[in-house]
């Protein structure tokens, strides 16, 4: 759907060029910070995070969950390096479409670290989960804007990512942790929970709140310096980034802290 919508249809590429020159306002500094974080998202540290899921699952005698938690995280990289091949993409300049040419959707630095923070979750007990979603999503945040800001992928790259790996986690079952799935089998309590309570359980708890807003703070204060220059002289373009932005850090936010919501004792 956000292919469809961001790159097949002329408004979107549109609105998706438009965010992406709006990012040129954004300090040099900033950028070089961005760099460097991307910098990090290596095959050897994917491989070291890959090995640490499959031993933290296997000491808590979790081994099948740690499999298809590392089977999603593969499944989603490889998928999205496939999809960059398949997927037709459209030139601005030319104004053709190419096939097989190794488009930008979706964002592999985007999947990798969305899928790494979802499958530690998915190993986490649901102590250390309440602990690690809030880094994770501060983390994941920064990470994926800024293949933007650097200008190494659209917008709708990122968004894609976060779908694609949240798709491959709930198709492998790895979003369904095994402390959850043995708190179901406990007898229900015999007084209904309320409408209050059942809200509450899909909210952001208040630390992962904090970690979120703090994220957001750094992120869009980064960039708003040099927005704001811009906007005054009518740049619809760092405004469509700044929104973008923002899309993107509340898309996160969903994808991470609501995906894998612990389930309260009954």
């Amino acid at each position: 759907m956000t292919y469809l919508l961001a790159v097949l249809t002329p408004w979107g590429r549109t609105l998706d060029s438009l965010s992406l020159y709006g990012r040129h306002g954004t300090g040099w500094s900033v950028r070089a910070a961005d760099l460097l974080v991307l910098e990090a998202i290596s095959v050897v540290t994917l491989t070291l995070a890959l090995i640490a899921l499959v031993l933290v699952s296997g000491l808590r005698g979790r081994w099948q969950l740690g499999l298809r938690s590392t089977a999603a995280v593969i499944g989603a990289i490889l998928s999205a390096e496939v999809l960059k091949w398949v997927l037709p993409s459209h030139d601005q300049w030319t104004g053709e479409w190419s096939w097989l040419s190794g488009g930008s959707f979706p964002s592999g630095h985007a999947v990798t670290v969305t899928s790494i923070s979802l499958a530690v979750l998915s190993i986490s007990s649901d102590n250390w989960r309440r602990r690690l979603v809030g880094p994770l999503v501060a983390g994941t945040a920064i990470a994926t804007t800024a293949t933007v800001t650097v200008g190494w992928h659209r917008p709708s790259d990122v968004l894609g990512s976060l779908f694609l790996a949240t798709a491959w986690h709930r198709a492998m079952r790895a979003d369904q942790p095994a402390d959850r799935r043995l708190r179901t089998m406990l007898p229900r309590g015999s007084r209904p929970r309320t409408v209050a309570a059942r809200l509450q359980d899909r909210l952001p708890s208040a630390q992962t709140a904090t970690w979120w807003a703090g994220a957001c703070t750094l992120i869009l204060g980064a960039a708003l310096e040099g927005a704001l220059t811009e906007i005054r002289y009518g740049g619809i373009a760092a405004m469509a980034y700044l929104c973008s932005l923002a899309v993107l850090l509340a898309a996160v936010l969903v994808t991470i802290a609501l995906a894998l919501r612990p389930v309260p004792a009954r």
